[in-house]
């Protein structure tokens, strides 16, 4: 069985949202002997167990996954030294943001990129800059799902707007927005709840505390905290809509999920977003990312049943398409 070192942060046990590492991680195992670093919670012990796996890997096939924001550098590092000590390795891309990153750091950015063996990105969004940028050359492998694991639930009570929000509370996806959101819709004499689910990254969740009590409206707004993913798709099937307002974005797993369930969508379409998805058609663009324009568009999920109907069709035949098992033959066809 073919060995793989996969480079990331496994950091799900110190509660913080899974990323791709521990769920395409689990996936590759079924296939490949794989080992997965790190998760040291402290980033330079990070960086350097990382290093440290990269040094006694043998001849195992290395994973990196590479993000815009400062763990851009675990993938520098890690690449820097494959690259010193002849090791294969395979960038994974991942965030919305990292365009801006290769714009702002390109001579970085070329010398990780240009000695992958190859490059993987989740849509052609990120594809696509890294051919712009560097004329290099991206496999596009998406995101992926086990949709048997997802039960698809047409909603049809709208007596109560039932808002989910599913994200890591961090600036980048604006979660003062969808409090504006459930602010305007209240205002408009509708009756509305909002529920905000995961983890606080940056203290955007204390802001948001303050924010919900600023607007009055503790009384239909709950902050669940970081919830298991079993938790929370279960949860989610006593909600009727949802939202995501990032404002960097590359392909959000819970937007798969999300519609995977039933669940009407509007969200902003930035970066990768317009890639995976089509306005219209399995979801609905607030284009400007203004509160307004989100109203305006659960207000049309609200009034058309047919507008509904074809949406959460559409979505739920798009999730399938990311199915794990699919996705896994894309895999194996690059790592061999």
């Amino acid at each position: 069985m073919a060995k793989i070192l996969y480079l990331g942060n496994v950091l799900n046990g110190h509660g913080l949202n899974k990323t791709t590492i521990e769920t395409l991680g689990k996936d590759l195992s079924l296939y490949y002997d794989i080992v997965l670093k790190s998760s040291k919670i402290n980033q330079t012990l990070r960086l350097l167990d990382m290093l440290w796996a990269v040094l006694t890997s043998g001849k195992s096939i290395i994973l990196i996954d590479t993000y815009s924001t400062k763990a851009f550098y675990f993938a520098f590092f890690s690449g820097m030294l494959c690259r010193i000590t002849s090791k294969k390795y395979v960038i994974i891309l991942h965030g919305g943001n990292l365009p801006k990153r290769f714009e702002a750091h390109p001579s970085k950015s070329f010398f990780l990129l240009s000695g992958a063996q190859a490059i993987v990105a989740p849509s052609p969004y990120l594809g696509n800059s890294v051919r712009d940028n560097f004329g290099l050359r991206a496999s596009i492998i998406p995101n992926s799902i086990d949709i048997m694991g997802y039960r698809f639930l047409r909603r049809e009570d709208y007596g109560v707007l039932k808002l989910l929000w599913v994200r890591a509370f961090d600036k980048i996806y604006n979660p003062l927005l969808a409090l504006d959101i459930v602010s305007i819709l209240i205002k408009k004499g509708y009756e509305a709840r909002l529920c905000m689910i995961g983890p606080d990254k940056d203290g955007s969740m204390e802001e948001a505390r303050e924010y919900c009590r600023t607007l009055n409206l503790d009384h239909v707004v709950e902050f669940t905290g970081q919830l298991p993913k079993d938790v929370w798709l279960e949860k989610s099937y006593d909600y009727n809509l949802f939202i995501n307002t990032s404002k960097f974005d590359n392909m959000p797993v819970t937007l798969i999920e999300a519609m995977a369930t039933g669940l009407p969508v509007v969200t902003t379409n930035v970066g990768g977003i317009p890639y995976f998805v089509e306005n219209k058609k399995e979801v609905l663009f607030a284009q400007s990312g203004e509160a307004i324009e989100f109203v305006e568009n659960i207000e049309s999920i609200l009034l058309s049943d047919s507008l509904r109907l074809k949406l959460v069709n559409n979505a739920r035949s798009k999730a399938e398409s990311f199915d794990t098992e699919r996705v896994l033959k894309k895999w194996t066809r690059v790592l061999s």
